[in-house]
């Protein structure tokens, strides 16, 4: 028979452990990456992104895609459907080291890649800039696959 007090450890060492199955989209980010939990508390374009964690704000870009100017049609729903896939939802940022200002990160939300599923809806396009192979490779990738309309749901 299991004590008690070892099940509830038990609990308590595997429940973080829990969500590491789910996540679909797996990278090994380079050195200096910055790893982030928060929520996007602001959609500023549908590819500049505001982060709040921990009492924080972290303002930063989606990393190796570009997006249509937030000013175009297209821009606007781009920004709209940014903002209903991820607005107030606790997500995963990775800010990779770069000499910008404003950094720029691989978004991970419900185990899934934000910067890929926008360049598999067509909503953005790999840019020139991508020089992390491991992302650029299966962004382009996505890029030539069928639309898909939204992440996944959990």
């Amino acid at each position: 028979m299991i004590r008690t007090p070892a099940l509830i450890l038990a609990i308590i060492v595997l429940l973080p452990l829990t969500g590491l199955a789910e996540e679909n989209d797996l990278y090994r980010y380079p050195r200096g990456t910055v790893s982030l939990k928060g929520v996007v508390i602001k959609v500023v374009s549908a590819g500049e992104l505001v982060l709040w964690e921990k009492g924080n704000l972290h303002p930063f870009r989606l990393y190796g895609i570009s997006l249509p100017d937030s000013q175009s049609p297209r821009g606007q729903n781009a920004k709209k459907k940014v903002s209903d896939m991820i607005f107030n939802t606790l997500l995963d940022v990775h800010l990779l080291s770069d000499e910008s200002p404003t950094p720029s990160g691989v978004v991970i939300i419900r185990g899934n890649c934000l910067n890929k599923t926008l360049v598999h809806m067509g909503l953005a396009e790999v840019d020139d800039s991508c020089r992390v192979p491991e992302f650029c490779d299966q962004w382009k990738a996505a890029q030539k696959k069928p639309v898909t309309k939204s992440l996944p749901t959990p």
